[in-house]
């Protein structure tokens, strides 16, 4: 039986059952694997893919492997709340007024109400760390909540702090809390690029919402999920996509999840019978383990989104959004008074960076390129000049090594680069001249990066629905995934902007700005001392060699070797020393 006779086979079972009429075409665009039920007919041709095997540990060595992250996080958080309310008591001399014994109190208590806040936001979970725009609004919402009850406990328990104090130690933990789960996600990132703390993930469907699932696995493997299996229909597209990776056979569902034995199971196909849904969920829940349900209604505005019910059965209903008049007049006011202050008080900085873009090579200060801005129109976009004078006529030589996927150009150690350039960009300090484009009109300070014209000539009629809201210096997708290859991300963040903006959105991607910036100044400094100590063991390495071998290289140290193995300090030196290269 051919994958095209299962589907329509499994179409009229399931219509039949229902009391419906198999209308043809009704399925029309729907991806067979959509018509997935508890067993699935014999392919002919698709092999069985050898699946990745568990590490061989004890049950309780990898439960406690598996949540080293978050006991971490957890304990972290701990430390960040005590430290933060004994340093803002001790700083307003509270320590000398009410006596050691209730700065220990005060310090006890707040944590405890801190950690209730936190874990009540739900940031305890792995998964929310991984998107920091939503941790930072988390983050902002319990120290909210903070700052309510720890008001509330100091009369109730007789602490007399001011107001102002409990309002410091509410934004000091805060503040706190956004810095040490910077820290955390660095290094849970880096770890999962590595392959740890990642979860053994199963996709059931082959439709086109796993296909976007698959393919953010691999292009922001920060999330943490590998998959390990997708059920579905042998497609030719399914084939493409997923590789051999996608599996269809006899098993029925309980030996197809014993068999994976995944993590978490993703749910992509809309149309799978409830009892089939049902068994996976209870298979998953006994085991305590994950199950995601993809709702197939990605890009819709979710605040738009109620739960209903008609008669005791679960619905969504969509409510109508648009950015109104007043909100857009609102978004402008902030971004002119917020410009305007920032030109103020950077002033001196901007003077400062535009004496050393001179002093670098005498060639002009900023620098001027064509976008495309709001409704399409184009605009000249200020920077501070960043790359040698020729870079625009050079870049046609290095399209060739573009790090994307798509239009957009991307490359590490892009040679065009200036050493200053380079630490503006790594600091983002070349971007402050578009507060100039923020006051014209021409740009916000949030929104979608302003795109070049022959970039928008590659886009699709989805992706020019960007051009509704005014670009931005800064926006979802510099935060969020920045340094990814995919274009796919690029898309899916600008729209998810464009649905979802509110003002407080862009206050929490301003706050996710700032601390990508701080933390990707520190790693590059950190990559660049890494990279500065391998070049010197190289040195060392190769005038070693000279001296062996009697001979005396005049043109200056070797390259390094291309074929070092990893394990050696020259490669990992090359590895770490790599910087990323901004658009």
């Amino acid at each position: 039986m051919t994958s095209q006779e299962a589907a329509r086979l499994f179409s009229n079972t399931d219509a039949s059952r229902h009391g419906r009429r198999s209308v043809p075409g009704r399925h029309v665009g729907v991806d067979p694997s959509d018509t997935l039920r508890r067993t699935w007919p014999e392919p002919a041709t698709l092999p069985r893919p050898s699946l990745p095997e568990r590490p061989a540990v004890t049950p309780v060595r990898e439960v406690l492997a598996n949540e080293r992250p978050r006991v971490v996080m957890i304990a972290g958080d701990a430390i960040a709340l005590a430290a933060s309310a004994f340093i803002v008591q001790l700083l307003v001399g509270a320590i000398g007024l009410r006596g050691l014994l209730d700065v220990i109190a005060t310090t006890a208590v707040a944590t405890a109400i801190g950690m209730w806040a936190v874990r009540a936001q739900g940031l305890w979970t792995l998964r929310i760390s991984a998107m920091r725009t939503i941790e930072i609004a988390k983050l902002t919402r319990g120290a909210g909540l903070l700052a309510v009850v720890l008001f509330s406990a100091a009369r109730v328990l007789g602490f007399g702090h001011r107001n102002t104090t409990i309002a410091l130690i509410a934004l000091s933990a805060w503040a706190a809390l956004v810095m040490w789960r910077s820290i955390v996600r660095v290094w849970l990132t880096s770890s999962r690029r590595a392959g740890r703390f990642v979860r053994r993930t199963l996709i059931i469907g082959a439709n086109r919402e796993a296909e976007e699932l698959f393919e953010a696995t691999h292009s922001v493997p920060e999330h943490g999920m590998r998959v390990v299996g997708v059920v579905g229909v042998a497609t030719p597209r399914a084939v493409r996509a997923f590789g051999e990776l996608l599996v269809a056979g006899g098993d029925d569902m309980s030996t197809m999840l014993t068999r994976f034995d995944p993590d978490c199971v993703v749910v992509c196909n809309p149309l799978l019978d409830a009892t089939v849904l049902n068994e996976i969920i209870e298979y998953q829940h006994e085991r305590d383990r994950e199950v995601m349900l993809d709702p197939g209604i990605g890009r819709i505005n979710f605040r738009s989104v109620q739960f209903s019910q008609v008669a005791y059965e679960p619905f969504l209903y969509v409510e109508k959004t648009n950015l109104s008049r007043p909100q857009m007049m609102v978004k402008r006011a902030f971004d002119v008074a917020v410009a305007a202050l920032m030109l103020i008080v950077l002033s001196v900085p901007m003077l400062l960076i535009a004496a050393a873009v001179k002093l670098t090579d005498g060639g002009p200060v900023l620098f001027s390129q064509t976008r495309v801005g709001r409704t399409g129109t184009t605009f000249p976009v200020l920077k501070f000049r960043t790359m040698v004078v020729d870079a625009e006529a050079r870049l046609a030589e290095l399209q060739r090594r573009n790090e994307r996927n798509g239009p957009l150009f991307k490359m590490d150690d892009d040679p065009r680069v200036t050493r200053v350039g380079r630490f503006l960009r790594d600091s983002s300090l070349d971007e402050l001249p578009q507060l100039f484009n923020v006051l014209r009109g021409q740009m916000s300070l949030v929104g979608p990066r302003p795109a070049l014209p022959s970039e928008v000539l590659e886009f699709t009629s989805q992706l020019r629905r960007r051009e509704i809201v005014t670009p931005g210096i800064t926006g979802l997708w510099q935060v969020e995934a920045r340094d990814s290859a995919s274009f796919a991300s690029y898309e899916r963040l600008d729209l998810y902007y464009v649905e979802h903006w509110s003002l407080s959105l862009d206050l929490v991607i301003l706050v996710g700005t700032a601390e990508q910036v701080l933390v990707r100044l520190v790693t590059s400094r950190v990559r660049s001392a890494r990279s500065r100590r391998a070049t010197a063991v190289a040195r060392r390495h190769d005038a070693g060699v000279s001296g062996v071998a009697g001979v005396t290289d005049v043109a200056g140290p070797a390259p390094f070797p291309t074929d070092a193995p990893a394990s050696e300090p020259i490669a990992q030196g090359v590895a770490m020393g790599r910087t990323v290269t901004k658009l």
